[in-house]
């Protein structure tokens, strides 16, 4: 997996604002501050994307049913949760709309 991180909710979405076809998951370490909006966002600007919420606690009761997945990590191991993610991105994967190009890279594509 290609990985990239961000410290913040709002880093995040302007990751993913600016390059949506990037992502095929969005792994969330909870608790972080903004997560319920970001994932709310994230599935406006990319409907496709996979959502796990990985908490510490086992307190993931404020997301509802935002997340396609959560888990304790307390509860699973690290291969456990990477095979979740696994599970998750097999099922986003097949045909997607491709990100519509800005006029000016058509003409250098």
């Amino acid at each position: 997996y290609a990985v990239i991180t961000a410290d913040t909710a709002d880093e995040a979405e302007q990751l993913m604002l600016h390059t949506p076809a990037w992502f095929d998951l969005l792994l969330i370490t909870w608790p972080l501050k903004g997560a319920e909006a970001l994932l709310k966002r994230a599935k406006v600007i990319s409907p496709y994307i996979a959502a796990l919420v990985v908490a510490q606690d086992g307190d993931l009761a404020p997301l509802g049913s935002t997340a396609d997945a959560t888990i304790s990590s307390s509860q699973y191991s690290s291969d456990a949760i990477l095979e979740r993610v696994g599970l998750l991105t097999a099922r986003r994967r097949g045909p997607r709309p491709q990100p519509k190009l800005a006029p000016e890279m058509k003409e250098s594509a």
